[in-house]
């Protein structure tokens, strides 16, 4: 039975790159499980592995008259293993798996591949568990409720329809291949304590996944050189990344769309025709707000608040919708981008606001003797606290 197994455990564990030690460690497992099947207990079971072969031995007391062949050796026995044996010492015999009933090898071969299972969902739960956070490649396998299996491979991978873009439409057309290549990141790697069961949670929602995508197309985000200093997303519509140079020869926002927009179109392709939005970072809150509301062109930015980072973008009527967005989305990841609450108006509508008529208060109280045009009272305005 020894072969048997060994044999079996190894063509398993060649397959699935398991190394020595546990082909070892699963041999154990079997022969221990068989003999306990065999005589009741396994408590006086010991091995012994010379160059991968392991051996199986039983210490045994020899008695006058054995009660429990699983724990005693009559004298007689005894005497066919030493000829020093006597009655209450205890000796250890090697074990012959072959002599096993066949009852007892079956248990030790379900053993085996028990361990092989709960081996292989450890090492499964280790390798993905480390690439969590890291986008992998693997193929539709099915679909079921809106929510995607992937086969990654080693392991399936499961893709929530929340984690789905509006865009992506993997496996709709029942093909299975290259059309159905499917990238995600790994965003969480369960493991079932009663199971054993691995999950391997997969997103192409969230912002990291854009990360991830940018550091694999564009070099210089990838080594460093540019810096991602924030990114917010709406998936499926657009999303904002503020990106920074750690050398003043690159042009972080020329890198990333690179030559002819081929780098950016990469990724856009990969988002399934979803807009973004490359975004030079800088420290001056006014110009970063600016920034933020692309691809909308700003006029001005006043600072109506600076402790509860509230400010107004002033635009013209053309340029409104654009800031504002389908929906308000636009200024909402604007918002979210900066940190700030952002209000969008045209310079008719500021002017309507009391902000607008404190400022020409505080205009007209400190130059009483200037006439002071709209533009240069909106400047006065960033002062304000």
């Amino acid at each position: 039975m020894t072969d048997t197994i060994s044999e079996s455990i190894r063509l398993f564990a060649t397959e699935k790159g398991l190394d020595d030690d546990l082909i070892v460690y699963v041999v154990e497992q079997a022969l221990k499980a068989a003999y306990k099947k065999e005589f009741g207990t396994d408590i006086n079971v010991s091995f012994k592995n010379e160059n991968n072969v392991v051996s199986m031995f039983a210490k045994k007391k020899i008695v006058e008259r054995v009660r429990d062949v699983a724990l005693e050796i009559s004298l007689k026995d005894a005497t066919k293993y030493t000829d020093e044996a006597e009655i209450g010492d205890e000796l250890t015999i090697q074990i012959d798996p072959m002599s096993f009933k066949r009852m007892a090898a079956h248990t030790g071969k379900q053993r085996a591949l028990q361990c092989l299972q709960e081996i292989q969902k450890d090492s499964i739960f280790a390798e993905y568990n480390a690439k969590v956070g890291e986008v992998v490649i693997g193929y539709f396998n099915r679909e079921h409720n809106g929510n995607i299996y992937v086969n990654l491979g080693k392991a399936e991978g499961f893709l929530p329809r929340k984690f789905l873009s509006p865009f992506d439409h993997f496996g709709r057309d029942g093909k299975v291949g290259e059309g159905n290549r499917i990238k995600a990141l790994v965003q969480e790697v369960k493991k079932n304590r009663q199971s054993n069961s691995v999950q391997i949670l997969l997103s192409r929602t969230c912002s990291d996944f854009v990360k991830r995508i940018l550091e694999l197309e564009v070099p210089e985000v990838y080594s460093g050189i540019i810096q991602i200093k924030g990114i917010v997303r709406e998936a499926g519509y657009r999303t904002k990344v503020v990106v920074d140079s750690t050398r003043s020869d690159i042009d972080p926002v020329g890198s990333c769309v690179g030559p002819k927009g081929s780098r950016i179109q990469q990724v856009i392709g990969e988002l399934g025709g979803e807009k973004i939005d490359i975004i030079q970072y800088t420290e001056n809150i006014r110009e970063y707000i600016m920034r933020s509301l692309t691809p909308a062109e700003i006029e001005d930015v006043v600072i109506v608040d600076e402790e509860k980072r509230s400010a107004i973008a002033i635009v013209s009527p053309t340029q409104l919708s654009l800031a504002v967005g389908k929906q308000g989305m636009n200024v909402r990841l604007a918002n979210r981008l900066v940190d700030w609450n952002i209000l969008v108006k045209t310079e008719e509508d500021f002017k309507e606001m009391d902000i607008y008529s404190s400022a020409m208060d505080m205009a007209e109280s400190l130059f009483v003797d200037s006439e002071e045009s709209d533009s240069d009272v909106i400047s006065a305005v960033h002062e304000l606290p």
